[in-house]
Protein backbone atom coordinates (compact mmCIF):
# COMPACT_ATOMS: atom_id res chain seq x y z
CA UNK A 1 0.00 0.00 0.00
CA UNK A 2 3.04 2.27 0.32
CA UNK A 3 3.11 2.79 -3.43
CA UNK A 4 -0.45 4.17 -3.61
CA UNK A 5 -1.03 7.86 -4.31
CA UNK A 6 -2.24 10.16 -1.57
CA UNK A 7 -5.65 10.51 -3.14
CA UNK A 8 -6.01 6.73 -3.41
CA UNK A 9 -5.16 6.45 0.30
CA UNK A 10 -7.83 9.07 1.03
CA UNK A 11 -10.35 7.06 -1.01
CA UNK A 12 -9.46 3.89 0.83
CA UNK A 13 -9.72 5.62 4.18
CA UNK A 14 -13.17 6.94 3.30
CA UNK A 15 -14.11 3.38 2.34
CA UNK A 16 -13.20 2.19 5.83
CA UNK A 17 -9.50 1.29 5.67
CA UNK A 18 -8.08 2.98 8.82
CA UNK A 19 -4.54 1.95 7.90
CA UNK A 20 -4.69 4.24 4.85
CA UNK A 21 -4.75 7.36 7.03
CA UNK A 22 -1.86 6.03 9.10
CA UNK A 23 0.14 5.76 5.87
CA UNK A 24 -0.70 9.37 5.00
CA UNK A 25 0.42 10.38 8.47
CA UNK A 26 3.75 8.56 8.23
CA UNK A 27 4.30 9.82 4.67
CA UNK A 28 3.73 13.51 5.44
CA UNK A 29 4.43 14.05 9.14
CA UNK A 30 7.99 15.37 8.66
CA UNK A 31 7.08 17.81 5.86
CA UNK A 32 4.04 19.12 7.73
CA UNK A 33 6.16 19.65 10.85
CA UNK A 34 8.88 21.42 8.82
CA UNK A 35 6.23 23.71 7.37
CA UNK A 36 5.12 24.55 10.89
CA UNK A 37 8.69 25.09 12.14
CA UNK A 38 9.23 27.77 9.50
CA UNK A 39 6.66 29.84 11.35
CA UNK A 40 6.80 28.77 14.99
CA UNK A 41 10.52 28.02 15.44
CA UNK A 42 9.79 25.86 18.49
CA UNK A 43 10.19 22.10 18.15
CA UNK A 44 7.66 21.11 20.83
CA UNK A 45 4.94 23.52 19.73
CA UNK A 46 5.49 22.49 16.10
CA UNK A 47 5.11 18.83 17.07
CA UNK A 48 1.91 19.60 18.96
CA UNK A 49 0.47 21.62 16.08
CA UNK A 50 1.41 18.89 13.63
CA UNK A 51 -0.51 16.38 15.72
CA UNK A 52 -3.43 18.79 15.88
CA UNK A 53 -3.25 19.14 12.10
CA UNK A 54 -3.59 15.43 11.52
CA UNK A 55 -6.48 15.22 13.99
CA UNK A 56 -8.25 18.00 12.12
CA UNK A 57 -7.45 16.36 8.78
CA UNK A 58 -8.88 13.11 10.09
CA UNK A 59 -12.14 14.81 11.01
CA UNK A 60 -12.31 16.88 7.79
CA UNK A 61 -11.01 14.42 5.23
CA UNK A 62 -14.48 14.20 3.72
CA UNK A 63 -14.21 17.86 2.70
CA UNK A 64 -10.98 17.38 0.74
CA UNK A 65 -11.90 18.63 -2.72
CA UNK A 66 -8.60 18.28 -4.60
CA UNK A 67 -5.79 15.79 -5.10
CA UNK A 68 -2.99 17.66 -3.34
CA UNK A 69 -3.12 16.19 0.15
CA UNK A 70 0.25 17.58 1.28
CA UNK A 71 -0.74 21.13 0.28
CA UNK A 72 -3.99 20.69 2.21
CA UNK A 73 -2.14 19.45 5.30
CA UNK A 74 0.42 22.26 5.08
CA UNK A 75 -2.35 24.84 4.79
CA UNK A 76 -4.00 23.45 7.93
CA UNK A 77 -0.74 23.48 9.90
CA UNK A 78 0.12 27.00 8.68
CA UNK A 79 -3.25 28.24 9.90
CA UNK A 80 -2.68 26.63 13.29
CA UNK A 81 0.87 28.01 13.44
CA UNK A 82 -0.18 31.54 12.50
CA UNK A 83 -2.95 31.49 15.10
CA UNK A 84 -0.48 30.25 17.71
CA UNK A 85 2.04 32.89 16.71
CA UNK A 86 -0.59 35.62 16.90
CA UNK A 87 -1.65 34.41 20.34
CA UNK A 88 1.96 34.37 21.55
CA UNK A 89 2.69 37.80 20.11
CA UNK A 90 -0.37 39.44 21.59
CA UNK A 91 0.21 37.84 24.99
CA UNK A 92 3.78 39.11 25.12
CA UNK A 93 3.04 42.53 23.64
CA UNK A 94 2.32 44.25 26.96
CA UNK A 95 5.53 42.99 28.56
CA UNK A 96 7.70 43.82 25.58
CA UNK A 97 6.53 47.41 25.36
CA UNK A 98 6.78 47.87 29.11
CA UNK A 99 10.29 46.39 29.12
CA UNK A 100 11.38 48.62 26.24
CA UNK A 101 10.29 51.73 28.14
CA UNK A 102 11.80 50.53 31.40
CA UNK A 103 15.14 49.75 29.78
CA UNK A 104 15.31 53.08 27.98
CA UNK A 105 16.19 54.86 31.22
CA UNK A 106 15.74 53.70 34.76
CA UNK A 107 14.26 56.21 37.15
CA UNK A 108 13.21 56.00 40.78
CA UNK A 109 10.70 58.81 40.38
CA UNK A 110 7.18 57.32 40.74
CA UNK A 111 5.70 60.08 38.56
CA UNK A 112 8.07 59.22 35.70
CA UNK A 113 7.34 55.50 36.09
CA UNK A 114 3.61 56.20 36.10
CA UNK A 115 3.97 58.28 32.94
CA UNK A 116 6.00 55.49 31.31
CA UNK A 117 3.29 52.95 32.10
CA UNK A 118 0.64 55.26 30.68
CA UNK A 119 2.63 55.75 27.48
CA UNK A 120 3.06 51.98 27.21
CA UNK A 121 -0.67 51.52 27.58
CA UNK A 122 -1.35 54.14 24.87
CA UNK A 123 1.10 52.44 22.49
CA UNK A 124 -0.48 49.03 23.12
CA UNK A 125 -3.96 50.45 22.58
CA UNK A 126 -2.86 52.15 19.35
CA UNK A 127 -1.34 48.90 18.03
CA UNK A 128 -4.46 46.96 18.98
CA UNK A 129 -6.62 49.44 17.02
CA UNK A 130 -4.76 48.69 13.78
CA UNK A 131 -6.62 46.55 11.27
CA UNK A 132 -5.53 43.02 10.55
CA UNK A 133 -3.19 41.98 9.06
CA UNK A 134 -1.30 45.27 9.49
CA UNK A 135 -1.33 44.90 13.28
CA UNK A 136 0.16 41.42 13.06
CA UNK A 137 2.85 42.56 10.61
CA UNK A 138 3.84 45.46 12.88
CA UNK A 139 4.08 43.15 15.88
CA UNK A 140 6.06 40.50 14.01
CA UNK A 141 8.47 42.88 12.29
CA UNK A 142 8.93 45.75 14.71
CA UNK A 143 8.44 44.11 18.09
CA UNK A 144 9.53 40.52 17.41
CA UNK A 145 12.16 41.29 14.74
CA UNK A 146 10.85 38.58 12.42
CA UNK A 147 12.43 38.81 8.97
CA UNK A 148 10.61 40.05 5.87
CA UNK A 149 11.22 36.67 4.25
CA UNK A 150 9.65 34.71 7.14
CA UNK A 151 6.62 36.98 7.35
CA UNK A 152 6.08 36.83 3.58
CA UNK A 153 6.36 33.04 3.59
CA UNK A 154 4.06 32.62 6.57
CA UNK A 155 1.35 34.89 5.21
CA UNK A 156 1.93 34.17 1.53
CA UNK A 157 2.39 37.80 0.56
CA UNK A 158 4.99 39.64 -1.48
CA UNK A 159 7.71 41.79 0.10
CA UNK A 160 6.11 44.82 -1.60
CA UNK A 161 2.76 44.08 0.06
CA UNK A 162 4.43 43.65 3.44
CA UNK A 163 6.40 46.87 3.01
CA UNK A 164 3.24 48.77 2.07
CA UNK A 165 1.31 47.40 5.07
CA UNK A 166 4.18 48.20 7.46
CA UNK A 167 4.52 51.77 6.15
CA UNK A 168 0.76 52.27 6.37
CA UNK A 169 0.63 50.86 9.91
CA UNK A 170 3.60 52.90 11.12
CA UNK A 171 2.06 56.08 9.71
CA UNK A 172 -1.23 55.35 11.48
CA UNK A 173 0.64 54.72 14.74
CA UNK A 174 2.65 57.91 14.29
CA UNK A 175 -0.57 59.92 13.83
CA UNK A 176 -2.29 58.25 16.81
CA UNK A 177 0.68 58.79 19.07
CA UNK A 178 1.43 62.43 18.21
CA UNK A 179 2.17 64.35 21.34
CA UNK A 180 3.96 61.50 23.12
CA UNK A 181 7.32 62.50 21.71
Amino acid sequence: MDNLSDIELVRRFKAGNKFAFELLYRRHYINVKKSCLKIIKNEQIAADLTQKTFLKALSKIGTLSHDNVIAWLCRIVKNFALNELKKQRLCSLDNEILNAYQQSSKCDDPAVESQRREISRLVIDAINELYEPTRTYIILKDLQSMSYKDICEAYQITPNQLDWDLRKGRQILKNKLKGLE
